[in-house]
């Protein structure tokens, strides 16, 4: 029948996730002895010596083979990562830890045969990262294999069909990587609802037993956070008997929800939700500090001439120094010097006053998004093409190797905006500034001033290291397009 169907559906898709992480395991290794063996010396000869070309071809069928695959498989299937369906960056964050622990018990492995074979530590730590790119890439094409093919959709039914389902329903078009095809919803007000043009409207809450029965779904969604307790015991009992799984929606909304553990009172029926704050814990600080720097040691021999260049330009465009220093609000509420090249004539805030006092939809403009979207007279030449493409935030990086600000963080505020930020001041604080942020990759200046608060007290609530490689990442991104920029 249909439900066979499905469970056949779940476990090829399990078996070809499977051998596809199996292959390209396989392919990272081949990768990794190219690279040691035919790049790196090539590259600099006197530090990289040559890889021997029989290099472990004693051991090669069992350990290539067998042993690492298995061990990074077994990691990956730890993660959960062959039945759960989660976002494809969350998945690579998941999938980088199972790289991480692999490559830590290989190096014991290796170490436990010190005697029995030789090795190469610099192929051992290539492993690693050229096999989370592998499998990654890997992932991302099995998947579109999959979707092709008909097998990763899930056919789900939504309980409930108002702004939570509609925002679900966004997230599953989105990201087709998830796999969830909303078959349809109930909901007890259809003609309020604003998806019932996008889905088809089942019934009332009370027909779920009879749609449940009638379309043999196996995965409902409970997307109504408003329903009282009795009402979700009374759907839960219902759905219980037909569905393989059940996923409810809770009204959590603008609570932390990148840490939350789960811990169940079994006896009690009660569960317990422990929300972690990453950033309280000094390990999580110094960590932060440490990958701020060598990405800022990194990127300075790249962007140094770039910065000459622009000085020179600014200088030659108009009068007044280069570099702009602005006192804005640090982590602790310490006051430091934030430093960007200067975009705006020596004159600018008689020349701001001037042009609202005269154009009262700049003034309203001004007061939603404490910027100017259209032209600002304020601004100079040279100045409207480092704003284009953020460059003019290069100075930057000398207030993060002086410890005033952060790569990614918060936005940095003006001593006069606090007052403005009320009570979510406090958690802003928590972290420095960053040269980028959760905002600026969200819309940039689009955002209203309240909505760029909200996000950057979302970003201080779901801090992790991987949350700041994406929003690095996404900031290349929204720069090459200039998008959000004024």
């Amino acid at each position: 029948g249909l439900r066979q169907r499905q469970l056949l559906k779940e476990w090829v898709c399990f078996t070809i996730l499977l051998a596809a992480d199996y292959w390209f395991v396989r392919v990272g290794l081949f990768l990794s002895v190219i690279v040691r063996r035919n790049v790196l010396p090539q590259i600099w000869p006197p530090f990289f010596g040559q890889l021997p070309s029989l290099y472990m071809e004693a051991f090669y069928p069992v350990f290539f083979d067998f042993v690492i695959p298995s061990i990074f498989i077994g990691f990956i299937a730890h993660a959960r990562l062959y039945t759960r369906r989660l976002p494809f960056s969350q998945n690579a964050e998941y999938m980088l830890k199972a790289c991480i622990y692999s490559t830590l018990v290989i190096i014991l492995v290796l170490f436990l045969l010190a005697d029995t074979m030789d090795k190469s530590r610099l192929l051992i730590f290539l492993f690693g990262p050229i096999i989370f790119c592998t499998l990654c890439v890997g992932r991302w094409i099995t998947k579109s294999f999959l979707l092709k093919m008909n097998l990763w959709q899930r056919d789900v039914l939504m309980v409930g069909a108002g702004q939570t389902a509609e925002q679900l329903l966004n997230c599953f078009e989105r990201d087709p990587f998830l796999g969830y095809r909303v078959i349809g919803a109930l909901e007890d007000n259809p003609d309020t609802s604003p998806i019932r043009n996008r889905t088809r409207i089942l019934g009332r809450f009370s027909d779920i037993g009879t749609v449940l029965s009638q379309s043999r779904v196996r995965w409902v969604i409970i997307a109504a956070p408003g329903l009282s307790r009795q009402a979700l015991v009374t759907l839960t009992r219902a759905i219980h008997p037909y569905a393989a799984q059940l996923t409810i929606v809770p009204d959590l909304f603008g609570i932390p929800q990148a840490h939350i553990e789960i811990d169940n009172l079994f006896y009690e029926r009660s569960v317990l939700l422990h929300i972690r704050n990453n950033l309280a814990g000094w390990q999580n600080r110094v960590l932060k500090r440490i990958l701020d720097l060598v990405c800022v040691l990194l990127l300075l021999p790249l962007l140094l001439p770039l910065m000459m260049v622009i000085a020179i330009a600014i200088r030659l465009d108009s009068s007044g120094p280069a570099i702009f220093v602005s006192e804005r609000v640090g982590r602790g509420k310490r006051l430091f010097p934030c430093l960007k090249f200067r975009t705006m004539h020596q004159n600018s805030e008689q020349l701001l006053q001037d042009y609202l006092d005269q154009n009262q939809e700049a003034a309203e403009e001004w007061n939603c998004y404490a910027k100017l979207k259209g032209d600002d007279p304020r601004v100079t030449r040279v100045g409207k093409c480092l704003r284009r493409w953020s460059l003019d935030e290069l100075p930057q990086i000398v207030n993060v190797l002086v410890g005033t600000m952060s790569l990614v963080g918060p936005r940095p505020y003006l001593p006069s905006e606090t007052k403005r930020i009320g009570a979510d001041l406090e958690t802003i604080l928590i972290s420095r500034p960053g040269i980028t942020g959760y905002w600026q990759v969200n819309g940039r200046s689009e955002r209203t001033f309240q909505e760029r608060i909200e996000m950057d007290v979302w970003y201080i609530y779901n801090w992790s290291p991987w949350f700041d490689f994406m929003i690095m990442i996404r900031t290349i991104k929204v720069v090459a397009r200039c998008k959000g920029a004024y």
